[in-house]
């Protein structure tokens, strides 16, 4: 880990300052950080270029969201990206490789080979994809990624825990008993632990009907949210 210090009239808070790293094309991306006493610390032995940006965005279609506020810290800080010129569609539903390069750009992940998978190797995603299987987060089935399908909601809770554990983050001891969900018992077997370890830490909630929907498609809108919550509670953001 690196620190940056930058001066507090700099890093007020009311100002939404963020740290992005320049790519060698002049783009931004990306700097996965917390703010610890004033400075940035970096949590990436990625080196190069960094800039502090007070630039904001957002999304005509995000008005009325419920996860805005999510959508546009994630998006200022590069980890999504609209589906057209201030367009987000928040009710889409995310595909694995779509959720991979999220995950990918904030915690500024490098696949270390060439995609292993066949359906994925012509894959716009394929690196970020290739990243998340060498550090255990995504699965294959059999010589299939099948990065073109939807995530669904019991999918990501598992993606997040095995983030955290790659992480090495100390996690809270949790029980699938804890789960008060309506819809419990149709929870696969496998996610009952990852999904209360989610919801011990506010980082998945229910719907407002008291069902978790634990095979319900994970849209951009409730995506921003996952990864939000899981980057603040790992200290990335």
């Amino acid at each position: 880990h690196a620190a940056i210090a930058i001066p507090a009239e700099v890093l007020s808070p009311k100002d939404g300052t963020v740290l992005l790293r320049r790519l060698p094309d002049g783009s931004l991306a990306a700097a996965p950080y917390t703010v610890v006493n004033g400075e940035f610390v970096l949590k990436t032995a990625t080196s190069g270029e960094f800039v502090v940006s007070t630039a904001s965005k957002t999304f005509k279609d995000i008005k009325n969201d419920g996860h805005k506020f999510y959508i546009e810290e994630l998006a200022k800080r590069h980890i999504v990206n609209g589906k057209a010129d201030e367009v987000y569609d928040p009710k889409e539903g995310v595909t694995r490789g779509q959720f991979s390069a999220m995950i990918v750009r904030a915690i500024d992940l490098q696949a270390g080979n060439e995609q292993q998978f066949s359906d994925a190797k012509a894959n716009q995603f394929a690196r970020e994809l290739q990243a998340l299987v060498e550090i255990g987060v995504l699965k294959g089935d059999g010589n299939q990624l099948k990065p073109g399908a939807t995530v669904t909601r019991h999918q990501a809770a598992l993606m997040m825990e095995r983030l955290f554990k790659h992480l090495e983050i100390d996690l809270p001891e949790v029980s699938d008993e804890e789960l008060n969900f309506s819809d419990a018992e149709k929870i696969p077997e496998g996610s009952k632990q990852s999904i209360a370890l989610m919801q011990k830490l506010g980082i998945f909630t229910g719907k407002d009907d008291g069902r978790f929907d634990p095979n319900g498609q994970l849209t951009r809108s409730q995506m921003s949210k996952v990864i939000y919550k899981a980057l603040t509670y790992a200290e990335m953001m």
